[in-house]
This record gives structure tokens, C-alpha cells and sequence, in this order.
């Protein structure tokens, strides 16, 4: 019995040794298709280093080598001829874009021939009509009529006043300004007579940015020394030629390269000759003869040099090109009015810091606006209430007058002076 029992666990023994051997054989080779595997693989990595340095030296031996990158070009050139040499097998015909597109439109109108059919429909003698909260729409003479916006009015609670009454048959090009520094042409796309914002008629690409400024493109691109002015919150000013904007596309377009944290605040059209005036929130005014020597005309990237020279606490609140004799009307936040003569003004050179134009009659008070008092009507807009006069009803006042006081309900303050454009 004790003979068999150790027998028996001399067996197991040996079976227990033949089982561990066989493990481990069985990892042994299990382990050799992996170690194989991560040979080839960086065999492979090895041979794709090699080609990319074998790529690098023959790279820069072409930059280097300017025969070799001469010969480099004509043989790719030969291998896409060789490669792309079938013949053309449709025939060209003389007119055949404008053909097709025409057979299209006919067998199924596009967006613009509907909005071309939009605009022939409209009676000759509409009118579009662009407010101060940014609504378009098409009006007619008895409803612009009843809406009184090109009369003026006492402070009240009145529609929004209009910026723009232009005839429709003309149909102007109109530029909208952004605080990011870009401008678009308005698209003409009044389907009907339903009214919109600015935002329907602007490119999809400046989606969010707020327009500043509407600008009615001169309709005689020939007319020389007209360019266009750009106003940043900075101070800074520069002049575009009229050119830039003659050709532009349904895109966007950069006009003003700004710094963080600065806007596009003003833009006008100016022209050799005019006179350039600049105010700030003290209610200082800095005068500059448009000419090349104080406002070169610029290219697009450029910032355009700083004219005025802000103060701690004062910030730039716009800019008008009258002619020499003009006047302009200033607006104060606690509404005084004030039309003063430019001709009184002293004339200044880029970073000086101007004059006073308008003194407060209350020290918390300051300029918020000025613009040309040569327009026929003038809208002050003063919170939830505007007035609209016609500036040539105001006295010119000298110097730094006070100039008048507006009635203006209690509380209520003038945000901004919008000069009314009509044909």
C-alpha cells in the first residue's frame, strides 16, 4: 500500500513537470509570431524614417537647386499632359454659357431673377425707406405720407426716424458698415412689401456684427478726390479710394484692420478740399484739411494715423467732412444743440488736441454726436423718444457757446444725431 501510494505521487509529480513544460512550450511559441510582429513593425518605421529623410534631402535640394526645381516642374507638367491628354469631345459654342443659363432660368426661375421680377412689379414712384432701429421696407408716397417722417416733429414717442428715403427705380448702392471694420452692399432681395431688418439684407458672413453705418455709393465713380473716411473708437482715421469699393461681390469685405478691444466708429465720404472735423465725449473739436499730407489715402490692412489725442476717460464720439464755410450741429447728452460754423474753428495738425466746441451747461454733461448741418432734416433720437428739426432753423453760434437747450422730458437723454439722406 505505502509502495502504491508513492507510485502514485511519483506520477503525479512527473505529470505536473510534463504540464508545466508544455506551458511553457505553448508560451514559447505563442510569444514568437508577436516578437516577429513588432520586428516587422519597426522594420517598417525604420524604412518610413528613411523615406521621409530621403524626401527632406531631395526637397531641399530643389529649394536649393533652382535648375533642378526648374526640372522637377517640367517633368511633372509633361506627366499630367501625358496623363490628362484626351481630347475634347464636346463641342464649344460661341454664347453657350449665356444660352444655357438662360434656358435655366426659363425652365426654373433661381433666386435672382425672382427677386428681379419682385422689383419690376413695384410701382415707379416707391420709395425705400431705412429707419434708426435698422427696419427696411418699400413705401409708397400716401404712406410715407401718413407716417410724417420727413417733417419735422416735437420730442415725442414717434416711429423710428428714417435715415434713408431713397426712390427705388435708382436703385442706389448702399454700403453697411460693421464694428468689426467690414462692409457689403445691401442685396436688393424685396420680395413684396413685407418689412425687414438690415441683418436680411447683409451676406450670411456677418451674421452677429453690428452695423454702424449706411453709406450711399456715389453714382459717379469717375469723380475725382472723393474717398471714403474710416473712424475707429482709437482715434485713428484713414482714407479708402472710392475704387475699393466699386467692385464688391456678395461677400464681406475687411476695410480696416483694428486692435483688440477697438471698433469702426464713424465712416463718411470726404473729399480733397473738405474739412475734416473730430469730437470727443469733453467736447473738444480737432479740425484737418482733407488732403494727402494729413489724411493719406491708405490700403485696406492699414490702421490709418491717430488724429486725436484722447485724455484719461475720454473717447471719441464721431467725425464729419463739411466744406470750408459749413457748418455743424453738436449734440450733448443732456441736449444742448448747437450749430456751429467750421470756419471758426482753428485748424490743427494730426495729434493735437483741438478745441472746445461746446461748453456744458452741467458738468456731468458731454458730447455724444455731431454731423453736417447741411441736411434737411435732423432726427435726435434720446432714448424711447425722438424730435426731428431742420438745422437750418438754428441760430449759428460762435466759440465755445452753449448753444440750446432741447426740451426733453425728465430723465431722458439724446443717444445719437441722424442727418436724414432722400434723393
Amino acid at each position: 500500500m505505502i509502495q502504491q501510494a508513492r507510485d502514485a505521487s511519483s506520477a503525479r509529480a512527473s505529470l505536473q513537470v510534463h504540464l508545466d513544460l508544455s506551458e511553457r512550450q505553448a508560451d514559447a511559441v505563442l510569444a514568437m509570431p508577436l516578437r516577429r510582429l513588432t520586428g516587422l513593425e519597426q522594420e517598417g518605421l525604420r524604412q518610413e524614417a528613411e523615406d521621409l529623410r530621403q524626401e527632406r534631402s531631395r526637397l531641399r535640394h530643389l529649394l536649393d537647386d533652382r535648375g533642378a526645381l526648374l526640372d522637377a516642374m517640367v517633368a511633372e507638367f509633361r506627366a499630367l499632359r501625358k496623363r490628362y491628354a484626351t481630347p475634347r469631345r464636346t463641342r464649344l459654342v460661341e454664347g453657350g454659357d449665356v444660352l444655357v443659363a438662360q434656358r435655366a432660368a426659363v425652365s426654373r426661375p433661381n433666386a435672382e431673377l425672382q427677386r428681379q421680377q419682385a422689383l419690376d412689379a413695384l410701382s415707379n414712384d416707391s420709395r425705400l425707406l431705412i429707419q434708426a432701429d435698422g427696419s427696411v421696407r418699400i413705401v409708397g408716397p400716401q404712406q410715407l405720407g401718413r407716417l410724417h417722417l420727413d417733417e419735422p416733429a416735437e420730442p415725442g414717442e414717434h416711429p423710428a426716424p428714417a435715415r434713408m428715403i431713397l426712390a427705388v427705380r435708382a436703385r442706389p448702392a448702399l454700403l453697411a458698415f460693421t464694428d468689426a471694420g467690414r462692409v457689403a452692399l445691401l442685396r436688393w432681395e424685396f420680395a413684396g412689401q413685407q418689412p425687414g431688418t438690415l441683418e436680411r439684407f447683409l451676406p450670411e458672413g456677418m451674421a452677429g456684427e453690428r452695423v454702424v453705418q449706411l453709406l450711399r455709393l456715389p453714382q459717379e465713380t469717375a469723380e475725382t478726390g472723393v474717398s471714403i473716411g474710416l473712424l475707429s473708437s482709437d482715434g485713428r482715421f484713414k482714407r479708402l479710394p472710392l475704387e475699393e469699393f466699386q467692385e464688391l461681390s456678395g461677400r464681406a469685405a475687411s476695410v480696416l484692420r483694428l486692435k483688440e478691444g477697438v471698433t469702426l466708429q464713424r465712416v463718411l465720404l470726404c473729399r480733397e478740399g473738405q474739412e475734416l472735423v473730430v469730437g470727443s465725449s469733453t467736447g473738444r473739436l480737432l479740425r484737418l484739411a482733407v488732403n494727402e499730407a494729413n489724411l493719406p489715402v491708405m490700403g485696406r490692412a492699414a490702421q490709418g494715423p491717430a488724429l486725436l489725442r484722447l485724455l484719461p476717460g475720454e473717447r471719441v464720439v464721431g467725425a464729419a467732412a463739411v466744406e470750408s464755410g459749413g457748418d455743424l450741429l453738436l449734440a450733448s447728452r443732456l441736449g444742448q444743440l448747437k450749430r456751429q460754423a467750421v470756419d471758426e474753428l482753428r485748424s490743427c495738425a494730426r495729434g493735437d488736441l483741438g478745441q472746445i466746441g461746446l461748453r456744458f451747461a452741467q458738468r456731468d454733461d458731454e458730447l455724444v454726436d455731431l454731423c453736417p448741418a447741411d441736411a434737411p432734416l435732423v432726427s435726435v433720437q434720446a432714448g424711447g423718444i425722438s424730435l426731428r428739426l431742420d438745422p437750418a432753423g438754428l441760430a449759428q453760434e460762435p466759440g465755445s457757446d452753449a448753444g440750446e437747450r432741447l426740451n426733453l422730458p425728465s430723465g431722458a437723454t439724446v443717444t445719437a444725431v441722424l442727418p436724414l439722406l432722400t434723393d
